[in-house]
């Protein structure tokens, strides 16, 4: 399980006739989305509103996904927009994505012990670190990993897997 493209990136069939016609393309759609946005997909679809603060007297967590509607309805030109930020951890290995850019942390001994930074439009596997080159971007990202952290309450790395470093 990784947080890289190769653990991650995976085909997922859509047929809803009503939604998804065959384009020239083939039906073939490069469009970022996460298992997150199938909850806010659902609800919309069912005419649901979203859920709400409170569930039988208990907290419920903003749904942190976003509808593919807009996007199969050909409202939008992507289910999330370029600016859109994207977190998630598994096992000690950790990412977070903007538009084209990913930034990943996974531990040693199976990655670098390092956060790297990747353009996922010009290098799709992930073989070319890029966090000296785009300096700005890179720090970006890593802020945008501590809002993450900040939302979702991740405790950060167990022990077993070491210390986290940021080059």
């Amino acid at each position: 399980m990784f947080t890289s493209e190769g653990g991650i990136r995976v085909p997922f069939i859509l047929r809803y006739p009503p939604l998804t016609s065959s384009p020239a393309d083939n039906g073939i759609v490069h469009s970022f989305s996460t298992v997150m946005d199938l909850f806010p997909t659902i609800l919309d679809l069912a005419g649901l509103p979203p859920v709400g603060n409170v569930f039988r007297s208990r907290d419920v967590v903003p749904v942190r996904g976003s509808s593919w509607l807009p996007f199969l309805k050909k409202q939008r030109p992507q289910i999330h927009s370029e600016d859109h930020v994207t977190g998630w951890e598994l096992f000690g290995r950790l990412g977070v994505r903007k538009g084209k850019w990913k930034a990943t942390f996974i531990p040693e001994p199976h990655g670098p012990g390092v956060w790297e930074l990747f353009d996922l439009d010009a290098d799709p596997g992930e073989t070319k670190d890029l966090s000296q080159e785009k300096k700005r971007i890179f720090q970006e990202l890593l802020i945008e990993w501590d809002k993450y952290v900040c939302e979702t309450g991740v405790v950060g790395i167990p022990p077993e897997y070491g210390t986290l470093r940021v080059k």
